[in-house]
């Protein structure tokens, strides 16, 4: 706390002032200077043009802290922040964000304990079956619970910092720290080994914006957005509390996300399920237009909301409310007052083009993957690697089968 009040106070003295929404974003008053600051580690960008004065801001920051300079004409381009690398290649206009130096760590300290795998949880449906129904233990029954809270919480930061394909997976085993058999630990070990196949893998913010996977023609103002919007989704039926998922995209890339189980309401069908996540997506969609808007990148017009239950779709664009959603609370038809705002849009897709359906589930390896790549606006080569990989393995399975009908020895 003391530290944060003194770093405050500097980045203060220099003109530099926190986001009304984000304390640990500082924007200087006059000069396009924005400053990321993450316990005693700060990242800063700033226009080619104020070079010059982004240079006396530092000296000045730096002598108020007492902290040693680079150098007062060196600029030290950032590689690596809050444990995430950090890469540009400016001929592209992209930034890319990964994990490779983490989860290399993760590799050298858990060697021999894991096996490389493809997707977090297994790709057969059986086995993805088998996740979703793990249950609690007992405290009879329970395993290493000390080994499980570990790996538990090395697996949940690449989940939320870079691998937004595995957000579920994390958000499905904290279910199981208060007891955690063996089967939860293993688990957790198969989500270390995804990590450790892909720690390259990068999401890439940048290039030229593509339109909503699903949606035909780019919504107003998408350009001057940046390519701003979000998509949502739930299960439903499938346990007492359903998993609710939501994304929201920024150049082409996830730049928010979550999975997590709702707690607070009981969802009597699938449009109260999907209604009560799509508003805590509303949530998070106010969240990253409040925070552009107080660094100059405001977000124009309604913000395009994707959902993939079309009783939802009628019932928060229409107005008024129904015997369906009379008893709805507040905090479940708040996109609803959202859409009436025109701070979001609402449009239905087909549940083949929902990109939050990777949220809800242990979804099937063709969609995994579809879905993966579209949040980390992956390379040609990077999709390539997957999906290759993947039609083998079905056109093995299928001559496997093919085989077994006809009575054929492999």
């Amino acid at each position: 706390y003391l530290w944060f009040q003194k770093n405050k106070w500097a980045w203060n003295k220099c003109g530099c002032f926190a986001s009304e929404h984000e304390p640990n974003l500082y924007t200087h008053q006059s000069l396009r200077i924005l400053a990321a600051v993450f316990a005693d580690d700060v990242g800063a960008a700033f226009p080619a043009a104020q070079r010059e004065d982004y240079l006396k801001v530092r000296a000045e920051y730096g002598k108020l802290i007492n902290i040693d300079s680079p150098g007062p004409e060196t600029i030290v381009p950032v590689t690596k922040f809050t444990g995430v690398n950090v890469s540009r290649d400016r001929a592209a206009g992209t930034i890319s964000i990964s994990m490779e130096s983490y989860i290399g760590k993760l590799e050298d300290r858990h060697k021999g304990e894991y096996t490389l795998n493809e997707m977090p949880t297994g790709k057969s449906k059986a086995a993805r079956d088998a996740f979703e129904k793990m249950e609690p233990g007992t405290a009879e029954t329970m395993g290493d619970r000390k080994l499980f809270l570990e790996l538990l919480g090395e697996d949940a930061w690449p989940a939320y910092m870079c691998f937004p394909e595995c957000v579920h997976t994390v958000s499905h085993l904290g279910r199981f720290m208060l007891y955690p058999m063996d089967v939860h630990i293993a688990a957790a070990y198969h989500l270390m080994g995804y990590y450790v196949r892909h720690k390259f893998d990068k999401i890439t913010y940048g290039g030229k914006l593509k339109i909503p996977l699903g949606v035909d023609s780019a919504p107003p103002y998408f350009e001057e957005s940046r390519g701003v919007y979000a998509a949502s989704d739930s299960s439903w039926n499938t346990r007492v509390k359903p998993q609710g998922g939501h994304v929201v995209m920024r150049m082409n890339a996830a730049i928010l996300w979550s999975s997590k189980a709702m707690k607070i309401v009981i969802a009597d069908s699938t449009c109260h399920a999907e209604t009560a996540e799509m508003s805590k997506c509303s949530k998070s969609v106010m969240f990253v237009r409040m925070t552009s808007s107080g660094i100059g990148r405001p977000v124009m017009g309604p913000t395009l909301l994707l959902g993939d239950n079309r009783a939802t779709d009628i019932l928060v664009t229409k107005e008024g409310a129904s015997s369906r959603s009379r008893h709805f609370e507040l905090a479940t038809i708040f996109v609803k007052y959202m859409v009436l705002r025109l701070v979001v849009k609402c449009q239905l897709v087909r549940t083949h083009f929902m990109i939050a359906d990777i949220f809800t589930k242990a979804t099937d390896e063709s969609t995994f993957f579809r879905m993966k790549h579209e949040l980390r606006n992956s390379s040609a080569e990077e999709v390539a690697r997957d999906t290759q990989g993947a039609y083998a393995r079905r056109v093995k399975d299928a001559l496997a089968r093919i085989a077994q009908g006809l009575g054929v020895c492999e």
